[in-house]
């Protein structure tokens, strides 16, 4: 494993006398060095770049080192920057590496991006060869291997070994088996409860319920409770005939209401509909207590509808007062 890098301020301290380089602008002063020049496999590198940032510009640096297999970053890079009296200032950025190879391992070039009052520039920056020694000492021939040992030995039987597997084999699969005959048993236990089966009538009133638990009247949505509300008493009306569809405008359908229905119905769900609309599409704005009765209307309505082929209905079910 690589060693971590030292302190910052003492890898910084021990670059302060790096020796200037070459750069893509001969007037911007760029300089670079590593730190230690020479180093063993393992050990950690601070590649150190510091350049001047004029007044007004901003520099873009790379968060790390583009390296390749024979090493890798070893930590977060450092930067620092020091502030000079006529706003420029001298930036120095840290890169730890730790190499993987001996041998001569080149750094790569950095890439620098200024950005200011004129415009942008590019800095190129080379970083300085590091020298990358082994750990092991110079001279290895006085090494010899010791031959491989016997794990088990000449003499040590195989056979229980054998016998003890093949014995907990068996016994995973019988406990395997009665663990799925008890979860069978289990199963076969289960008594399904039918589903609750309600008829169009009480569908729509539980509908009606859920819509007025919404409290779309006490946030001044009545625009969205009253479309919820007729939406719902569409439905129910489109299930019970196929005439009295939802594609049906309210004044086709109180007609067919008249005429497969009887007078009365439409009579009475004639000006609850007409308020609706009014809510709906000539922005009515009722006040709370005139939309609930208007909702407990409908609901009403709903609950003594005589269905077609259904018994007569029963008395409705009074609406509680908070909900009304």
């Amino acid at each position: 494993m690589p060693r971590p890098p030292g302190p910052p301020h003492l890898a910084l301290a021990g670059l302060l006398a790096m020796a200037a380089l070459p750069a893509a602008s001969a007037a911007q002063q760029v300089r670079a060095a590593a730190a230690p020049d020479t180093t063993t496999i393992g050990g950690v590198v601070q590649a150190a770049v510091r350049f001047d940032l004029p007044a007004g510009y901003h520099a873009i640096v790379p968060d790390s080192l583009p390296l390749q297999g024979t090493a890798e970053n070893a930590g977060r890079r450092q930067v620092r920057e020091v502030e000079r009296p006529d706003g420029s200032r001298e930036v120095t950025v840290v890169y730890p590496v730790t190499p993987w190879r001996t041998g001569t391992m080149a750094l790569p070039r950095i890439a620098i991006r200024l950005t200011g009052p004129q415009g942008e520039r590019l800095l190129t920056v080379v970083l300085p060869a590091v020298t990358v020694r082994s750990v092991l000492p110079a001279d290895t021939t006085g090494i010899q291997p010791k031959p491989p040992s016997d794990v088990l030995g000449p003499n040590r039987l195989l056979w229980p070994f054998v016998l003890a597997a093949i014995l907990l084999l068996l016994l995973l699969l019988a406990l395997a088996y009665w663990l799925w005959r008890r979860w069978r048993a289990r199963r076969d236990r289960v008594v399904e409860v039918p589903a609750e089966v309600l008829s169009p009538r009480e569908r729509t009133i539980r509908e009606f319920d859920r819509i007025r638990g919404l409290r779309l009247v006490e946030m001044g949505e009545s625009k969205a409770f009253y479309s919820l509300v007729t939406a719902t008493l569409r439905e129910y009306l489109a299930g019970l005939d196929p005439r009295w569809g939802t594609d049906l405008t309210t004044s086709e359908l109180l007609a067919e209401l008249r005429e497969t229905a009887g007078w009365g119905p439409a009579h009475e769900l004639t000006p609850l509909l007409g308020a609706a609309d009014l809510v709906k599409f000539a922005r009515r704005r009722p006040a709370a207590d005139e939309a609930l009765a208007e909702w407990a209307a409908l609901r009403r309505w709903v609950e003594t509808f005589p269905e077609p082929g259904a018994p007569a209905a029963a008395a409705p079910t009074p609406v509680p007062a908070e909900a009304a």
